[in-house]
């Protein structure tokens, strides 16, 4: 929004019309500003109270033509957030490896707010997992619960990861992480009734993938992505408002080998980012909007939290005396 500010000033909107330049404003804003700033040198000597009504209305054309066009971008910018978890001692968890479930787990999933809908479609989409993996989710109304998630509008959308919610939570409205195993572990900061199943796809499956304790892709140790760095830090700076050290944490930081079970990179996994080609060295590694599980993302999680491999049974047959039995059966 605009500061408040003398609409005769030429210099303090010039200013304000330069900075919001920076946030790729639309080409009909210029044109209302140049009409602006024309308007008002004739205001300067007239003073004529049309034209300075007509100047407070181009000012609100242009401030609500911004917010329309940055919804639009931020509306395509809905990106998982990482949630730093800490340890009693103040220092980053353990890796992942640490935060990993055991196979054949039952979950319990609580909601602490949110409507019927958005619920019901959580629910649909986490169940994805649990169709590829030997990992339950049980949806609870009350008592205790591992993985527990609020709705806050305008908040983002983000998770806890792996057993990190039995010992943290996180104040969706400050961000701040605490020693508690009431508060959300996870948030979904846009939908609503107007939501599209391809998003609650996407950002469902992610979020709950974080919950089983996988990391983004492309933070993965073997992703060999070409970023150009002051592009990326400008990019998320403008989109996100990230710090250059929260694009680190989020963008550029990889996890070690020895904190993680990983596999090839897969741009397809539904745990990457989208990423622009214009953020790239090589334009060919851009990545779209990934909304349902790759095959690696399902061999990776079958493999991560494996079903029980069956015995192999042994059947005697009668026989001439030759055999005291053959072997049948093996592992699937």
């Amino acid at each position: 929004m605009f500061p408040q500010l003398n609409i005769f000033d030429g210099s303090s909107i010039a200013r304000r019309f330069q900075c919001l330049k920076s946030l790729e404003l639309t080409k009909l804003d210029e044109h209302y500003f140049k009409l602006y700033c024309s308007l008002n040198n004739k205001t300067k000597k007239l003073n004529n109270m049309k034209t300075t009504v007509l100047l407070c209305f181009l000012i609100c054309v242009i401030t609500l033509n911004h917010v329309y066009s940055q919804d639009i971008l931020y509306d395509k910018l809905k990106i998982c957030t990482e949630i730093k978890e800490f340890s009693e001692s103040g220092e980053k968890a353990a890796g992942i490896k640490g935060e990993k479930w055991s196979a054949g787990q039952t979950l319990r999933v609580k909601f602490i707010d949110g409507d019927a809908f958005v619920q019901a479609k959580v629910r649909q989409f986490a169940t994805v997992w649990a169709d590829n993996c030997n990992i339950r989710f049980t949806f609870v109304n009350s008592g205790p619960a591992d993985i527990r998630i609020r709705f806050i509008t305008g908040k983002g959308s983000w998770s806890l990861i792996g057993k990190a919610s039995l010992k943290y939570s996180v104040d969706p409205i400050t961000g701040n992480v605490s020693l508690s195993n009431t508060g959300a572990t996870m948030n979904f900061g846009w939908f609503n009734s107007n939501t599209t199943d391809d998003e609650f796809s996407r950002t469902v499956i992610h979020e709950f993938g974080h919950a089983i304790g996988l990391i983004h892709e492309h933070q993965s140790p073997v992703a060999g992505i070409s970023w150009n760095p002051p592009l990326v830090y400008n990019y998320y700076s403008i989109t996100q408002g990230w710090t250059k050290a929260e694009v680190d944490q989020n963008i550029f930081i990889k996890y070690s080998k020895s904190q993680t079970q990983y596999s090839s990179y897969d741009k397809l996994s539904i745990m990457h980012y989208a990423i622009p080609a214009d953020l790239l060295f090589d334009p060919t590694q851009a990545v779209g909007w990934n909304t349902v599980l790759s095959a690696m993302d399902k061999s990776f999680i079958s493999a991560f939290y494996p079903f029980p491999k069956k015995e192999a049974k042994k059947e005697e047959k009668k026989n001439d005396g030759n055999h005291t039995g053959d072997v049948h059966g093996g592992v699937h």
